[in-house]
């Protein structure tokens, strides 16, 4: 099963407190477009976990949402699910 991680770039511009409301924006947004599923996981701030299985849909959103904030995003395309290893 195909995999990709999403990683989200926070901005980081000369204005500290547009980069956070920016930030906070995209976030909000992003968790209400990309509710937690069996293909889309979020694992932490700005990283989601997704499988190919589900199709694209989570990923083209999160690429509209973060388009208009300036926010980049990267792609980690993996052969299968990575295993968490939890320290605590």
């Amino acid at each position: 099963m195909k995999t990709f991680l999403i990683i989200a770039e926070r901005p980081q511009t000369d204005s500290e407190d547009n980069d956070v409301i920016t930030w906070r924006t995209f976030l909000a947004a992003a968790g209400k477009a990309v509710p937690p599923s069996k293909n889309a996981t979020r694992l932490t701030e700005g990283l989601w976990q997704m499988t190919l299985d589900g199709g694209l849909h989570s990923l083209v959103t999160l690429l509209q949402l973060a388009k208009p904030h300036g926010i980049a995003i990267r792609l980690a395309l993996l052969d299968e699910p990575p295993v968490w290893i939890k320290y605590s």
